[in-house]
């Protein structure tokens, strides 16, 4: 039941690309 990626626990929003590894836009 996972609809999001594991390191996008939080809102990706509130997460730092540094955090994520994933530069959002």
């Amino acid at each position: 039941s996972k609809g999001i990626d594991p390191p996008q626990v939080l809102s990706p929003d509130m997460v730092p690309p540094s955090e994520r590894g994933t530069p959002i836009p």
